[in-house]
């Protein structure tokens, strides 16, 4: 019942009550959602697209119509260069991520093809690979899948940056693949 009390008098005063909100609490609501996006899932990364190009839109917009209007720009200017700090790290963490698991799944198909070439056939699995445990550290965080059910080797992981696609090695041209559900 105060809410409703309070409300006829904040409306009439806007200025007031904007500035009884200081920067920092103006912020909280734009820090909490970057880092729940910073803490996505290492195959993840396409869900900041969509949020990014909303941001750009949005501050490409309303800065111009701001600047034109003589109203003020820090409190906007504050929020897109948090937001333009926050998408620079999240989009560096998962090109690093993109880049590690590249490595990894090429280190492992190297080491897959090396054992052909000494047995004759392919493993059967990864662990005759004699991989180190940081290397199959790697190759669960990224989760590469090797099966071999029947001589004909299928070696995957799920591309980063794409929804519901992989990264596969095709063992005859000898190179990695993206393939599209």
């Amino acid at each position: 019942m105060s809410s409703l009390l309070l409300r006829p008098r904040l409306t009439r005063n806007h200025d007031a009550f904007a500035c009884r909100r200081g920067p920092l609490r103006q912020l909280v609501p734009t820090l909490i959602l970057l880092l729940t996006l910073c803490c996505l899932p290492r195959h993840a990364g396409f869900i900041a697209l969509p949020v990014a190009l909303f941001c750009l839109f949005y501050y490409g917009l309303n800065l111009p119509l701001l600047y034109w209007r003589h109203q003020p720009l820090r409190g906007p200017l504050r929020h897109g260069l948090l937001w333009l700090l926050g998408f620079s790290c999240l989009f560096a963490r998962h090109a690093w991520l993109a880049s590690q698991a590249d490595l990894t799944a090429s280190d492992v198909s190297q080491r897959i093809e090396a054992y052909r070439q000494i047995q004759g056939r392919y493993p059967a699995g990864l662990d005759q690979l004699g991989l180190s445990p940081q290397q199959w550290q790697g190759v669960r965080a990224f989760r590469l899948h090797y099966i071999n059910p029947t001589g004909l080797p299928r070696l995957t992981y799920p591309a980063t940056w794409i929804v519901l696609n992989r990264m596969e090695y095709d063992f005859t041209a000898h190179h990695w693949r993206l393939s599209r559900y």
